[in-house]
């Protein structure tokens, strides 16, 4: 049970990195008036809007690696 418990641990750290990786690369791109950005090369437009989701979703992830954590090594 203990390493079942570690595996969600784990996958909790995996998907906080994901979207801290992913956070942070959205952010850096250059936005403009309308807060959008359109890239070219995949034909795709990226919102402003959505990197204050995908930092809430990295601490939330983050969160939950920790209690995740805490729990596979609370007897």
């Amino acid at each position: 049970m203990r390493i079942a418990k570690a595996v969600l641990a784990l996958a909790a750290a995996l998907l906080s990195a994901a979207f801290a990786r992913l956070w942070l690369s959205r952010r850096a791109l250059p936005y403009g008036e309308e807060g959008q950005y359109f890239d070219a090369a995949l034909g795709v437009t990226y919102s402003e809007g959505a990197v204050a989701v995908y930092s809430a979703a990295a601490l939330l992830a983050g969160l939950a690696t920790l209690l995740l954590a805490v729990w596979a090594w609370r007897r």
